[in-house]
């Protein structure tokens, strides 16, 4: 496929890049599986800047799209119209075109209808029961569950959905490769209903991808997590697990713009010696007196639990001064709780050591907040 320069890539035309490789952070054997996944990308093609994202538009395992289509009255070679207008075979859109790994309401509500299983219906009908049924289950279990005497392989295509692109915090600088991309992308895998589920995009590029194979991919624009514009501006970095994506970019980025800010990262894991991601880049360039800061927290190396605000509120004095002389402060990983914590514990910080009180912290956070100084990418 030749490519412009000047083409605007998005989901309804993605990039095609190719990929160079995946390789392990960690053994498995330790609990996590984590990538550092490569991509030739270009920047006369796709130009980004540190705190976007890539958005990849994934193939499903092969495994569960033979499986769907065995559990069906269709061939894998029936001709269909793809999501994106394409005539191919129900194989090829079932893999690389239509969403399979979870069922969606409005598909449930189709299939119920197309059976008349008066049970299904009931199920699909009362929203709650609707939303308690698809949780957890995918296509197959569907199909499996609620067997189809009679389908038309278009209807499937068209009722499944359309491929979902993910979202990968970008973890390096142009300015210093502008011919590669990288990411750090957690293995999804578990098991449910007596079979092993995988994480469509995240086992994806990290288990079934080969060197050459086209990726399908856009630049998603972060509007609020970048970088300051002034370079001499100090940031803190919070980046627990794979949230140490996209400091990685900017620690990349800040030494190939020769900033003269300071740096200081957070980051934690679990244990040390299975989980503490590049670590040796961290050194060099704290040997080099390019991070001033490296704090780094592993939750299960001791019988008491130590995340990263536990840190935060240990050097909550020096954060301060930080804070106070006008850094900024960033935040990339779990949303459920890490997030909200760090958040309490910068909070915390201010109210203290600044002198502020629980409303005057809050009021102070909020200003950061506006002024661009307080950003997050939490998911």
């Amino acid at each position: 496929m030749v490519q412009s320069e000047k083409a605007s890539y998005s989901i309804k035309n993605p990039y095609h890049a190719k990929f160079i490789s995946s390789e392990e952070l960690c053994d498995p054997s330790s609990g996590k599986d984590t990538r550092h996944i490569k991509i030739a990308l270009p920047a006369s093609e796709l130009p980004y800047i540190v705190g976007d994202s890539l958005c990849v538009i994934p193939c499903n395992h092969p495994d569960l799209v033979d499986a769907i289509i065995a559990a069906t009255p269709c061939n894998a070679d029936d001709e269909v119209t793809a999501p994106n207008g394409a005539t191919c075979t129900l194989k090829e859109a079932l893999s690389a075109e239509c969403t399979v790994a979870k069922v969606s309401s409005k598909c449930l509500k189709w299939y119920a209808a197309h059976i008349a299983n008066a049970e299904l219906q009931a199920i699909a009908e009362d929203k709650e029961k609707a939303k308690e049924f698809i949780s957890g289950r995918d296509i197959l279990d569907l199909l499996q569950e609620y067997p189809a005497s009679e389908l038309n392989a278009q209807d499937l295509v068209d009722k499944v959905g359309k491929a979902i692109p993910r979202l990968y915090s970008i973890a390096s600088s142009q300015n210093y490769n502008a011919e590669m991309t990288e990411l750090t992308i957690a293995m999804v895998e578990w098991e449910s209903r007596e079979r092993t589920r995988y994480g469509v995009c995240s086992t994806y590029l990290g288990h079934r991808c080969h060197e050459g194979d086209d990726i399908r991919c856009y630049i998603h624009h972060a509007k609020k997590f970048k970088l300051p514009e002034n370079t001499d501006t100090d940031i803190i970095m919070v980046g627990p697990g794979t949230g140490i994506a996209p400091f990685r970019a900017f620690m990349q980025d800040r030494v190939a713009s020769e900033a003269k800010g300071r740096n200081w990262l957070y980051f934690g894991d679990w244990n040390v010696d299975h989980h503490y991601y590049y670590k040796d880049e961290w050194q060099t360039y704290l040997d080099a007196g390019q991070l001033q800061h490296l704090d780094v927290a592993f939750s299960r190396d001791q019988e008491y639990k130590i995340y990263v605000q536990h840190l935060i509120e240990k050097n909550a004095e020096e954060t301060w001064k930080w804070i106070d002389g006008g850094a900024h402060f960033y935040v990339c990983g779990d949303a459920n709780r890490m997030a909200k914590d760090v958040d309490a514990a910068l909070h915390k910080c201010i109210a203290e050591q600044g002198g502020k009180g629980e409303e005057g912290a809050a009021e102070y956070v909020k200003q950061m907040t506006k002024d661009g100084r307080y950003q997050r990418d939490v998911y």
